[in-house]
């Protein structure tokens, strides 16, 4: 944004490195929004000022209850999402796989299940 602001060119693109920490500030800061929307909830579920109105204590209850599973099922899809996504995925060396014993052992399990 400064260099558009004081005409230096274009501004350079993020890194990848920049990216993911950006992502990763994204999906944290969601999975926090929601545990504090459950703390909320939480505290609402306690308090019951509507004495002169019709809304009965059970439908107060139950619809914070609705709200606070609601927002159970939200964090725990972001939090699967997020182990997918950070969990290591399994790296392949290119000279392991040109190796003599990477193709011994490939040999031995073709044979093996033959």
């Amino acid at each position: 944004m400064p260099r558009e602001i004081f005409e230096l060119g274009r501004p350079t693109p993020p890194t990848g490195r920049t990216r993911y920490r950006q992502w990763l500030a994204h999906h944290s800061s969601e999975i926090a929004r929601s545990l504090d929307t459950m703390r909320d909830v939480e505290f609402y579920i306690g308090k019951f000022p509507y004495r002169k109105t019709k809304i009965a204590k059970h439908r107060h209850l139950q619809f914070h209850v609705e709200a606070f599973l609601h927002e159970l099922y939200i964090m725990q899809e972001r939090l699967r999402f997020s182990r997918h996504t950070l969990e290591p995925r399994p790296t392949y060396d290119a000279s392991l796989l040109r190796s003599n014993q990477f193709r011994q052992m490939s040999g031995i399990l073709t044979r093996s299940r033959i």
